[in-house]
């Protein structure tokens, strides 16, 4: 299926399907082993969120769609005021398509313990990183209201010098760490973001105004 978006920029080999496939705790307990890399393998070809998200699915979709890259679908678990960067993590559903350096993806023990199944595992382990790109971090889905709405955030992916189990992205935003935490948690944003590698903010705002949806940039 090919598409050309809001922007004018023709794209490719987007996907028509996508998931929301409840893994956690369901997978690891009933059947011993966690989905994370089959989410992962899945996210090469289609969307895929993790623990049965289905706006986090929606949102990876309209980053696919809009720019034909992979996206990240990831919990904000770290912020750094004084580098005003932040960690964005999953357990390991992402792509292996997003690691930096393929040769260092390590497959690894699930992060987390559930009662009475085993602590083994098949997660894969890696940093997502490119060089100089952008990245935009969104989150589609209704408010207390019940109104649909999207937080967006910019900044620059840049290199993380730990390793964490499971995906990992590092961003340095354009905005302060201390606008953006208030704007999460003043208005009651969930944990669960979609990042993709790309500046695609311009066009989130103009989907926002033509969907009537309020946008909260930041």
């Amino acid at each position: 299926t090919s598409l050309t978006d809001v922007t004018g920029v023709q794209t490719c080999a987007l996907p028509i399907y996508a998931l929301a496939v409840k893994c956690w705790p369901e997978f690891h307990g009933d059947y011993g082993t966690p989905a994370c890399a089959a989410i992962g393998m899945s996210n090469s070809k289609l969307p895929a969120a993790a623990e049965g998200d289905v706006y986090g699915t929606v949102t990876m979709l309209m980053q696919r769609y809009i720019t034909g890259e992979i996206p990240f679908f990831s919990d904000f678990i770290y912020s750094d005021t004084e580098k005003n960067t932040g960690i964005f993590w999953h357990c390991g559903c992402g792509s292996m398509e997003l690691a930096g350096d393929k040769s260092e993806i390590i497959l690894d023990n699930f992060p987390g313990k559930v009662k009475g199944a085993p602590e083994k595992g098949c997660v894969m382990t890696f940093q997502i990183y490119a060089e100089n790109k952008r990245a935009t971090v969104n989150q589609f889905g209704t408010g207390c209201d019940g109104n649909f709405r999207m937080l967006d955030i910019t900044g620059k992916n840049i290199k993380y010098d730990k390793v964490i189990r499971g995906n990992y992205c590092q961003l340095k935003f354009d905005n302060t760490v201390e606008a953006i935490r208030k704007e999460i948690l003043d208005n009651g944003f969930g944990h669960h973001y979609s990042l993709v590698l790309q500046d695609i903010s311009d066009v989130m705002a103009e989907i926002a105004f033509w969907k009537n949806f309020k946008l909260y940039h930041v």
